[in-house]
Parts: structure tokens; sequence; C-alpha cells
């Protein structure tokens, strides 16, 4: 049988133990650089972007095949009833051959086509293609770019809310001293029902104001895990501070941002894309080539299909200009002209943009102090 005291002497240790074995739950550090690296590794962004320089890739590929012959091979049946069977020709699909008896009709057909010259049209669309690999490439710097600022607004919230939650921590404990006190002083006559009441609204206030904290530090973990792809617990992860970073010497050029830079781009595809259609006007030299085989039969199809005994072949050199379209080429570089325009002050707009932003931002920092600036000068 324990004596009082003995049962008491009890109850504190295991009550210290458990005190102790709840205040060491581990709590894993997490960094501004581990968090953003997640990000740009697996943000949605990210992986859009990475998709969009493969296809733009592709395209380089897509484009280049215009310097390579292009083969065809085709085989076609038919029906054909001649009206006038006293004449000499009569068709075979798009080919004309000297028959003049009605019936079955097949042919086999071998194509081959080759751009020998068009003004330089098919290396403008090479380049152009080449231009999309570099944008794609400075979207996903922009995109970086963007994350990253993303990422850095949703740390630096994060973390003025962790420090918040354990100030907050730390009143509602002092709160709740200073209420367990009032409630002995009210018991002993000291103190009145009034001030007992107000010890107690105060620390149901800062429990309120904690909870809504708390609640606010979870959305925020949420939303990193929105960009990161990874689950953060409120109560087991913990935010390092920002390393110390110092005011760099010069502004950057607003010129040198990824933004800028796809502008300056578009503008040059713009360009291309203009210099095309004004040459699409002039003549294309083409070298063309093909191989026929046709059989006949009046009465059966399979032996028109078996007879394909009659063969030519033809090499065409032809030079083709177009006459009159409409006038679509003159709209289309009336169009080119205005996006080409809009982009330029598109591109005007972003980097004045981009100036006020930095001219801001350097307002903000503060000044290096002297012995600092001397050690970088060293």
């Amino acid at each position: 049988m324990f004596y009082p005291s003995l049962r008491w002497t009890v109850i504190i240790v295991l009550s210290l133990f458990l005190c102790l074995a709840g205040s060491g739950v581990y709590a894993e550090i997490l960094t501004f650089k581990d968090i953003l690296a997640a990000g740009l590794q697996n943000s949605f962004d990210s992986k859009i972007v990475r998709e969009e320089i493969g296809a733009a890739q592709a395209t380089v590929a897509e484009r280049q095949a215009d310097y390579y012959p292009q083969l065809s091979l085709r085989f076609g049946n038919e029906y054909v009833h001649v009206f006038a069977e006293d004449g000499d020709i009569v068709s075979v699909g798009d080919a004309i051959i000297a028959d003049n008896a009605s019936g079955y009709k097949h042919s086999l057909i071998a194509t081959a086509r080759y751009n020998l010259y068009d003004f330089g049209i098919r290396k403008l669309r090479v380049k152009n293609s080449r231009r999309q690999v570099r944008i794609a490439e400075l979207q996903k710097q922009q995109s970086s770019f963007e994350l990253h600022k993303k990422m850095l607004n949703l740390y630096a919230d994060s973390l003025k809310v962790q420090q918040r939650i354990r100030v907050m921590a730390v009143v509602a404990e002092r709160q709740r001293t200073i209420f367990q006190l009032s409630k002995k002083l009210h018991q002993a006559g000291t103190i009145g029902r009034e001030q007992l009441g107000n010890a107690a609204l105060e620390l149901a206030e800062t429990h309120s104001q904690l909870e809504d904290l708390r609640t606010r530090w979870e959305n925020l973990l949420e939303s990193l895990s929105f960009h990161t792809r990874q689950n953060y617990r409120a109560e087991e992860v913990a935010l390092a501070n920002f390393p110390q970073m110092e005011k760099p010497e010069k502004i950057i050029n607003p010129e040198s941002f990824p933004a800028v830079l796809i502008y300056r781009q578009q503008i040059e595809t713009k360009q291309a894309e203009l210099s095309m259609v004004k040459r699409s006007l002039l003549p294309r030299l083409t070298l063309s080539g093909s191989y026929r085989m046709f059989g006949s039969d009046d009465h059966s199809f399979t032996r028109s299909l078996s007879n394909l005994n009659s063969r030519d072949a033809s090499v065409t050199l032809y030079l083709e200009c177009p006459i009159f379209d409409g006038f679509a080429n003159r709209a289309k570089q009336t169009r080119i002209r205005h996006e080409l325009a809009s982009l330029r002050y598109q591109k005007q707009k972003k980097e004045a943009e981009l100036q006020q932003e930095l001219l801001r931002h350097s307002t903000l920092i503060p000044p290096l102090h002297p012995w600092r600036k001397s050690a970088a000068n060293n």
C-alpha cells in the first residue's frame, strides 16, 4: 500500500516524463532553398514549360523536313465510262492515258517532289522554329522567376505566422498563469469577480487569435504543398529564417529579364513571318518526278488489277508563280504589321514595369554597412 507522499511523488514524476516526451516531438526544419528547389522541380508550371520546350524542339525537325524530297505512293482503282469511244484519250485518277474504252481502270503511281528554290522561305521557317525553342526556354526562366516570387511571398507570410504563433503561445501561457492566480486571489477574497472575468476574457481572446493563426498556418502550408507537390503537416514542420542578404551593388537592367527577351524573340519571329509573306508572292522552282503503272479491262475488276502493264515515267521542272489570291496576301501583311507594332508596345510596357519594380525594391533594401562595402571591395 502506497503512502500519500510516495503516491504524489510517483504522480509528479510521471507527469514530468509525459511533458518531456511530448515536448520532444521532432519537427522537420524546412528552408526556403529546399522548398524552392522542390517547387521548381515538381510544380505544374515547370512541367508544362518542359513539355512546351520539347514540342518546340520537335517543330524544328518538322520545318527541316522541307529540305528533303517528298516521296509518295498512290494506288487507285475506278470504273470509267467513256461516252465517245472514238476518242483518243481517257483519264485514270488525275492521269491522262491513251485509252478510249469503258471499263475498270487501276493505277499505281510513285511520285517525288523537291523544292529547289523558294527565295529563302523554308530557311526563315526553320529560323522561326528555332526562335520558338528559345522563347520556350525563356518562358521556363520566366516561369521560374514568377514561381520564385510567389513562393518567396508564401514563405515570408508563413514565417511571419509561425513567429506570431510562437509569441501568442507564450502570451497564452502567461495569461493562463495569470488566470490561475486570479482564481486563487478571488477565492481568497483579494480581487473581485469583475477582475477574474477580465482575466478569463483576455485568455479566451488570446486562444481565439491563436486558433485563427494556426488555421492560417495550415492554409499557407497547403499553398506551399500545391507548388512543391509535397505534404506538410502543421505539427511536424518548422520554417527556418531567411539567410541574411546584402543589397546588390547595381540595379539590374530590365532588358536582361526573360519577360523582355521573350518579346524580343517574338518581334524577330513576326519580322521573319512578314518577310515570308512578301516572298510568297515570288515564283517557286520545284522538281517533280513520277513512275506510273496502269491496268485496264473492259469487264473484269480483278483482271484490270493484275494487268498493270502500261507504264511511263516523267520528270518535271516547273516554275510556279501566284497571280491573284483575292488580296489575302495584302491583308496578311497588314495583320502582321499590327501584331508587330503591338509586340513592340508590349515590350516597352514590360520594360517600364520592371524598371518601376526594381526602383521600388531598391529603395526598400537598406544600404550596406561601410565595413561591408570595404570588405567587398577588398
